[in-house]
Parts: structure tokens; sequence; C-alpha cells
């Protein structure tokens, strides 16, 4: 059987651009991946960073869905630029069957393909665990080994750098002896399931018991709610006949006949009593109404007597005369205030005003007499004839100004005088009235007119009121006659009473002899095989075989297991001849083999070493990966033509002499190699060569 990876092809994958780039893989013998840098120089030793360990990134990538060692996060593969479309396909055979992997990211996409046909197609949804599991099952390696025995990358530690524990899982792996652990595995899913069925068996044991337990305590609840049901089922019946017996005990001696009657001759007395008591409200409040209009009466025709002595026209042309001598008055005093103001004004204002300016006018006039025609009154120098003109002009302005205040003073002056000389002062008198007003004139006058009226409305009144109360009748009533009730309906609910007294105590006692609670009984006893009879015999066979499953497990993690010392005493001696030929092979003079329980153990010339040199342990390193890849394939019975170094080499510590080794090693294994280094001499060496150009940032192959 042979396992064949043929051909790779990348798109936007990382630093590929969006024209897809392909690489045989099942081609030459050794080839060298190199290449230069454009975007840094042209210099040809610009050989970093063009995308050489890209293209293990992708094989890793396609099969297993995630980045060497999970290194780069998986948004971070696509291509930065693009930023879309980023797919790798790897085509590969495995036993004349041709296969075909595709792998992408936005739009996410897997599928799988056999001879061409659709094995596994899942693009809506991308990476799909079945698909990958489908993937896995075909390649035959997992992760883990792949990056120890195919792909060889300083992003995951070799073998001799790994954790103990996963020391031990790649060898179980590589032996064969993972079998043991999907055995345990498998034993521990079984156990756990056992164990389900063992909680579902007792949950639904307790269930029934916790039914029964509450149907028991459902029954007895009911049980005892009947019986207290019964007893207050017939203690209220009983009580319901002793009240119909004590009312009939106590109403059938009443003749209810002969109480309707007297009762109606009762409503007939009380009839009438009410309207006699009605007639003497109404003769009480009649007299007591006649007193009132009688008193309102008298009112009336006293004040007629008192205001029928008034003169009202008189008195309303007095108030006439004086209202007019109030408002001639009133005229008056105005024109006097007038006076008495401008006798103030004239004294306090205009004679000081007017004598003020007389002697203003008086020194102006001498101040413009004695301004000389070239001597400046100011200062007393020289001026000239245009300042002096100017200055005698500001001077007779300002006469004329005072000489027209001073004319419209005296003005004034004489208008005021005029306004004081033609004022008289006079008295005024008034004629005596009744009413200090003319409101309380017309007010009683107004009294008077209705007092008129109302006299005649009130005789009137009394007339029919007198009237009225001799007619207000009374009739005498004899003995009230006697009745046991207060109203008819109180004799009729009591014949009522009674009639339904003696019917329901018939109705109670049937009641006595019947069982309304016949249903339920029945519904207590149909409880009561709803039961459930529990069969514990299936959790104690469960319980035992979970016992079973429990000591096999053991047996199986036991480091003395029968099964996994075969497996080792089968492989172990393969394996550590398989080291210790490459280890001479590499030029090694240690002696590294494992022993029955993996570990590891390493001497020279029959000592133990506990440390070894960087080189050395690089020879360890190499000599173990070329064991392991033998081994697997041998078990596996399954040739791998791919093998891939990404600077592996360059930090394995290897002398020259320790290089030229390694080399001639490889080249015998006659595998489809890949190799990335930046050892020139090894560049030199190795002919065939993949040629990568990184410009413009995508990266291209050019051979």
């Amino acid at each position: 059987m042979r396992l064949e990876f043929k051909k790779i092809t990348l798109r936007n994958f990382l630093s590929f651009g969006n024209v897809p780039q392909t690489i045989d893989l099942n081609r030459d013998h050794l080839r060298v991946i190199t290449g230069v840098n454009k975007d840094k120089s042209e210099n040809p030793d610009d050989k970093n960073g063009i995308g050489k360990s890209s293209i293990f990134e992708a094989i890793h990538y396609v099969i297993y869905g995630d980045s060497i060692n999970n290194k780069i996060r998986l948004g971070s593969l696509v291509n930065n630029i693009n930023k879309k479309n980023m797919y790798v396909t790897l085509v590969f055979s495995k036993n004349d069957v041709e296969y075909e992997i595709t792998r992408g990211r936005l739009p996410n996409i897997l599928s799988l393909k056999r001879n061409g046909e659709n094995v596994i197609s899942d693009e809506s949804q991308g990476d799909s665990r079945d698909t990958q599991q489908e993937i896995e099952n075909i390649i035959g390696i997992n992760e883990m080994t792949f990056d120890q025995i195919a792909c060889l990358t300083r992003k995951v530690p070799m073998y001799y750098n790994q954790s103990l524990t996963n020391q031990k899982a790649i060898l179980e792996k590589i032996l064969g002896i993972d079998i043991i652990s999907k055995k345990i595995e498998a034993l521990k899913e079984l156990i756990k399931n056992t164990k389900n069925d063992i909680n579902n068996e007792e949950f639904k044991i307790n269930t029934y018991k916790t039914q029964n337990a509450n149907l028991l305590e459902s029954i007895e609840k009911q049980t005892q709610s009947m019986i207290v049901a019964k007893n207050t089922r017939i203690e209220n019946i009983n009580q319901q006949i002793l009240r119909c017996e004590e009312i009939i005990n106590s109403l059938g001696k009443i003749d209810f006949d002969k109480e309707m009657e007297n009762f109606k001759l009762l409503e007939n007395y009380l009839m009438q009593q009410g309207v006699n008591q009605q007639n003497q409200q109404l003769k009480v409040t009649l007299e007591a109404n006649i007193g009132k209009v009688e008193g309102d009466l008298n009112q009336y025709e006293d004040l007629v007597k008192r205001l029928s002595i008034i003169n009202f026209d008189e008195e309303t042309s007095k108030h006439t005369l004086n209202e007019n001598t109030r408002q001639e008055q009133e005229k008056y005093n105005i024109d006097k205030l007038k006076w008495e103001q401008q006798k103030q004004h004239l004294k306090k204002n205009l004679l000081p005003t007017f004598q003020r300016l007389s002697k203003e006018i008086e020194a102006k006039k001498e101040e413009i007499a004695n301004i000389k025609g070239d001597v400046c009154p100011t200062c007393g120098g020289k001026i000239t004839s245009t300042k002096f003109a100017t200055y005698m002009k500001q001077k007779n302005y300002e006469l004329s100004k005072l000489e027209e205040s001073y004319h419209q003073c005296d003005l004034e002056i004489l208008e005021s005088n005029q306004i004081i000389s033609e004022f008289k002062e006079r008295t005024f008198e008034y004629v005596p009235t009744i009413y200090k007003t003319v409101s309380e004139q017309i007010a009683d006058y107004s009294k008077l007119q209705n007092a008129n009226s109302n006299i005649e409305s009130l005789k009137q009144r009394l007339k029919e009121m007198r009237e009225q109360l001799s007619q207000i009748p009374y009739i005498e009533l004899g003995e009230m006659p006697k009745c046991l009730y207060k109203s008819m309906n109180e004799i009729i609910s009591n014949k009522e009473s009674l009639e339904k007294a003696k019917t329901s105590l018939t109705l109670l006692q049937e009641q006595l002899n019947e069982n309304p609670f016949e249903q339920q009984e029945k519904s207590i006893e149909e409880m009561k095989k709803n039961i459930v009879e529990i069969d514990e015999s299936k959790l104690v066979s469960m319980s035992e075989e979970l016992e079973n499953q429990n000591t096999l497990l053991k047996l199986l993690n036991s480091p003395s297991s029968f099964i996994r010392k075969t497996i080792l005493d089968r492989s172990l001696a393969f394996l550590n001849q398989r080291i210790m030929e490459y280890l001479v092979k590499l030029g090694s003079l240690h002696k590294v083999s494992f022993n029955n329980d993996m570990s590891l153990t390493i001497t020279k010339m029959g000592l133990d070493y506990d440390y070894v040199s960087t080189g050395e342990e690089g020879r360890i390193t190499f000599a173990l990966m070329f064991a392991f890849r033998d081994v697997w394939e041998t078990l596996n019975n399954c040739q791998i033509n791919f093998l891939a170094f990404d600077e592996i080499i360059d930090g394995s510590g290897l002398d020259i002499n320790g290089v030229d080794m390694l080399i001639e090693c490889i080249k015998s294994l006659k595998k489809n190699m890949l190799l990335v280094t930046h050892n020139d001499k090894l560049l030199n060496q190795l002919g065939n060569k993949i040629e990568l150009v990184k410009e413009h940032d995508f990266t291209t192959i050019k051979g």
C-alpha cells in the first residue's frame, strides 16, 4: 500500500495572491525551496519573507483544517490584501485511488473527491466534522504523527523536545498501541452508558416508588377526606332535621289565616290613624302659617302708615336743587384752587425771575459797553479784528437771549394778574331734606308701593287659609286590633317556612339512607390498581455488568497489560534496531533505545548519559524521526512518498560533517522531499530547486 502526495495548489493563501500557484509534490528526489524577496531589494541573498514555509502551512491546513501547531489564526491565513477567496487544493492517491481535498475561507469551503466524484461536500457550513474525519481516515495519519514523520518544521518540537505526555502519545500512535487507548476510550464510553442506564433504571424505580408513595398518600388523603365528608354530611343533615323540627314545633300551633285577617284590620286602623295624624299636622302647620301671614300684614300696614305722610315729589325737587348747588360748588372749588396756585406762581416764580433777568440785562449791557476793540476781555492781550467781531457777536447774542426771556416773563406776569383780578369769592346754601340721599328716598318709595301691593295679596291668602283650616276632618278610631306579626310578608314567610320545613324534613330523612360517595369509593379502588409492582432485578444485573467493565478497564490501563506487552515486544525491537542503524549513518557514538515502559535510555560506551551535546541531540532527533517513519510504514503497510524539512537542519546543531551525513541519509530514503534551508553549502549541493519570487507583496512560483 502506498500514500502518494501528488500536487498542491494555493490561492490567496498568506503571501500567495489571486492567481493559483501549483507545486508538483511527486517529482524529483530532493528539491530545495528558495527564492528572492524583490520587495526588499534585487539582492539574491534576500530570501526571508518570500513564503517558503507557507507551502508547508498550506499542506497542513488542507489536511487538518488548522495552521501548524495553531501558531496562526485561521482568519490570518487569508491573504491580507485580497481578503477573500482563499483555498488550498491537495491531490493525493492511496491504493491507486486518487483523492482531491479543497479547503478554503471567505467563503468557507471543504470538499473531498474520490476519482473526480464528491465523497462529502459541505460548502454551506464550512469545515464539517464528518468530512474532516473521513479525510483523516483516508490519510491514516493523525496531526501529531504527521508533524513528526512527514512534515517537520521548527514550529513543532521534535520528539526529543516534546513533553513526556506528548512523547508517550506519539510513540503509542507510531507503535499502534493507541488501539489500546481507543479500546480504553470505547470502554469508558461503554461504562458511561452503563452508568447512564443504571441512573435511568434507578430513576425509573425511584420514580415508581415516588409515584406509589404519592398514590398511597393521595389514596389515604382521599379516604380520610371522604370519611370526614361522610361524617360532616350526616351531622349537617341531622342539624337540618333538628332545625326543621324546631320550626314545625314553634309554628305548627298558629292559625295563619286568622292572623292574615287580623293583620288586614290592623292595616286599615293604622292607615286611618296615619290620616288623622297627617290632618292634625296639617292643621298645626296652617295655624302657624296664618299667624305668620297676619304678622306680615301688620308690618306692611304699619309701613304704609309711616310712609304715607311723606311728600316724595317735593323731596325729589329738593334733592335736585341741592345736586345742582353741589355741582356748581365743585366747579367753584376748582377755579379757586387755580386762583390760589396762580398767586403762588406769581409770587414765588415769575416776579423773582423778572427781577433777576432785569439785573442780568443791565450787567450784560454794561459788559458790552466796556469792551475795547483791540483788547481780549479774557487775557487782556491784543486780538485781531476778526476775533473781536466774533466775540462781540457772541455777547450780543447772549444779550438778545436774556431780553427774549425777560419779555416772555413779563407777558406771563400780565396774564397771571389778569387771572387773579377776574376771580370773585362766594358762598353756597343747601335746602334741608328728610333723606340724606336719593337712593334712600327711592328705596322707601319702593317699599311703600310694594307694601300696598302685598297687603291685598296677604288678605286674600288669609281668607283662603282660614277656609282650608275649617275643612280639615278628624275620625274617631276606637280600640286597635291585635296581631302576632308586624307585616303581611312576615305572616306569609312564616307560613311558607312551616310548609318548607315539613317538606325538607321528609327529604332529609330520605337523604340519610343515600350514599353520594359511591363514585369516589370506586375512584379510590381504581387508584389502588395503579400502584406499580417494582422489579429491581434489572438494576442488580446492570450493576454487576458495570463492575465487570470497571475491572476490564483497570486491566487495560495497567502497564503490565498482556495486550500492551505483546504489542511492545513485537514493535520495540524493530524500532530500537532502526534507531541504531540511523545513528550509525549519522555518525553518532551513542546507543539509544526504548524500554518496555516506553522510557528512553541513552548510553555511550556502555555508560548511561544524562546529558548529550547539541550536535548529538540533533543526530538522535533525526535518527528517532527516521526510525519512527520506518516503523509506522511497516506496521501500517503503507509507504509515504513525501517528506519535508522546514529549516530543521539549520537549527539542529550539526557540524559540517554531521550535515553531510544527514544529507546522505536523506538521499538514501529515496523519497520526494522538500527542503527549506539557509545553509549555503546545502543550497549549492542540491541542484533541484523550486524558485519563489515575492514582488509587489505577492509570491509566485518560478520553477
